[in-house]
């Protein structure tokens, strides 16, 4: 498996010199997990001499539970209770535009998740691939105004037709994961998002901004979640190398 991102985290850990260096290898296919998306940690192992003393005696990998980052990135799957609405989701996007957590809509509608992905002229076979796997992680590029932004290293809010063609609101930005730059969309159709505005423009004549406070909010709790989501296992298990 040295052509694998298992191989890939091994050779990072294997060069570090620093036994505190905690390295991810990004989600690729990984023929162990039947060809599904996989990405690892692995941290280097050194003895238990001082200073230049110090030894390295191997390495210790563990791979990333996708469930894990899905829980994250659905809320347990309570979006309505987590602020966003019925039709709104969090996104983790790689700097290649693929996902790295589950799409709302699969989750909760796949049969209509995937007549969407064809009618938007989606491949066959990445349909048949997402279906199969119950998961689109990895498995197409993900392509809006909020993605692109993102990937851009660029941190906002606005209103744009999101990777299945459909107009929302969106608040995007990026985030580094031990060293690797993903990136984080929250966003919510503009029909629900607008409806509380609408109804004050019909009251007081102003619109309201709120939604999108909320938005930019929910995407920095989110990234806040996710890198905690990793960190504490890192130090569980960097904690359970030191006493071994």
């Amino acid at each position: 498996y040295s052509g694998t991102n298992i191989g890939a985290a091994y050779q990072q850990a294997r060069d570090a010199d620093d036994p505190n260096a905690v390295h991810l290898a990004d989600y690729r296919p990984y023929i162990p997990s039947y060809d599904d998306q996989a990405a690892f940690l692995s941290i280097p192992i050194f003895d238990g001499a001082q200073g230049s003393e110090s030894q390295k005696i191997g390495v210790f990998i563990v791979q990333v539970p996708i469930a894990q980052v899905n829980d994250v990135m659905t809320f347990r799957k309570d979006w309505l209770g987590s602020g966003l609405g019925n039709t709104g989701q969090t996104l983790l996007v790689g700097a290649d535009s693929l996902s790295r957590s589950v799409s709302r809509e699969l989750v909760q509608n796949p049969k209509g998740y995937l007549e969407t992905l064809k009618a938007n002229g989606v491949n066959a076979a990445n349909i048949q691939a997402i279906a199969s796997r119950n998961s689109d992680i990895g498995a197409r590029e993900l392509k809006s105004e909020g993605i692109s932004q993102a990937i851009g290293n660029k941190t906002g809010a606005a209103t744009y037709k999101n990777h299945l063609g459909r107009d929302v609101l969106g608040s995007y930005g990026p985030i580094d994961v031990l060293g690797l730059s993903w990136n984080t969309i929250a966003e919510i159709d503009q029909a629900e998002a607008f409806l509380p505005a609408q109804t004050l423009l019909k009251r007081i004549g102003i619109a309201a901004i709120g939604t999108t406070a909320v938005l930019a909010l929910i995407g920095f709790l989110f990234a806040s979640a996710l890198a905690r989501s990793i960190n504490r296992p890192i130090a569980h298990l960097q904690n359970t190398i030191q006493e071994v």
